[in-house]
């Protein structure tokens, strides 16, 4: 029967910080808590969301995700809370309820929470102390049932002191909060990972594949997967398109990953020198970032925008030098505004 399967079956992996993420994600589904999922694009922060639901009283009542940073700012208002009829100019004659009102007694999920404007922050902190949703228009609010399980790819502590996060929201937010590692950091899991997608992937590319070769899954170990779970199951399909029998082999993989996987074996020499070349772009980088924080007076985001990258971006990076904002805000003084 459906409802005695275990609705965290399909996270798979046995890396230790998979299971940390699983296991408290199975303890707080029997409640209400509001969760922060924080993890890297394509590291299954839905899955991980539905599975939650699934494992919750509230299972049999709407699931609704979110993605913040797909909706255009101009409707994303509109979409979340609804509007009343005639509200505004191309308005539907009877209205709309929104993501809020669809989610009642359910779970709503909003995807990459850290898009979503300062304006529109403040409303969904009144959502969720008041427990109502005022549409556009409507003079009167309406109260909702919901729980809140949110999730981001950026640092909302950094973004908080960038004055970008209100940090009265973080805190009715982050009751809960589950980490979810990058398949680089779980390489192990790569094998039993492709396993569970092969039989789904068949389906999609009418295949018959039931076998990974060893040397692929020893160049998917060698690779740094910036798009994590999901550019594996991309890579996968790809290979699926290109075998013509049930195995994946070396062949069948797309180019970038032959490109970029390491060699397991490197002449000493040419190792020698690429580390010490790597040394020297690491240390011409915090170098950089450094200036460029001094310069800023430690705001984060005069700095991306002073080096010309996303504030996304430049929290990588500082988080790749281990460039936090405690061991640098006694260094450089706050400016008493900003760049121009």
């Amino acid at each position: 029967m459906e409802h005695f399967k275990d609705p965290f079956a399909g996270i798979i992996g046995n890396h230790p910080k998979i299971l940390k993420a699983r296991n408290i994600a199975k303890r707080v589904a029997k409640g209400d808590s509001s969760i922060i999922l924080y993890g890297e694009t394509g590291t299954g922060k839905e899955a991980f969301a539905r599975a939650i639901h699934k494992a919750s009283p509230r299972r049999k009542r709407p699931f609704i995700p979110v993605n913040c940073a797909a909706i255009p700012e101009s409707l994303i208002e509109s979409e979340l809370f609804g509007y009343e009829p005639g509200s505004f100019t191309g308005a539907l004659k009877k209205g709309k309820i929104g993501k809020f009102q669809a989610a009642n007694l359910g779970t709503i999920f909003l995807d990459e929470i850290c898009d979503m404007s300062l304006l529109l922050q403040a409303k969904l902190l009144r959502t969720i102390q008041d427990r109502t949703v005022e549409r556009i228009g409507s003079p009167t609010p309406t109260p909702v049932d919901i729980r809140f399980i949110t999730a981001t790819n950026k640092n909302l502590e950094e973004m908080m002191r960038d004055f970008a996060f209100r940090e009265d929201l973080y805190y009715r937010l982050n009751v809960i909060k589950i980490q979810l590692p990058p398949l680089r950091e779980r390489l192990t899991d790569i094998k039993s990972l492709s396993e569970f997608f092969m039989p789904y992937l068949n389906i999609r590319c009418k295949t018959q594949v039931n076998t990974i070769h060893p040397d692929v899954i020893k160049i998917f170990m060698g690779y740094h997967w910036p798009g994590n779970i999901r550019e594996l199951q991309n890579v996968l399909e790809y290979a699926m398109n290109f075998t013509d029998n049930n195995v994946i082999r070396t062949e069948h993989l797309p180019p970038v990953i032959l490109r970029h996987a390491r060699p397991e074996n490197q002449n000493k020499t040419t190792t020698k020198n690429t580390l010490s070349l790597n040394k020297a772009v690491t240390s011409a980088e915090h170098s950089t970032l450094i200036n460029a924080l001094q310069r800023c007076g430690n705001n984060r985001t005069e700095a991306a925008r002073l080096l010309g990258i996303s504030r996304s971006t430049l929290y990588e990076k500082l988080k790749k030098h281990c460039i936090s904002y405690e061991t640098t805000k006694s260094k450089f003084p706050l400016p008493t505004q900003s760049l121009t």
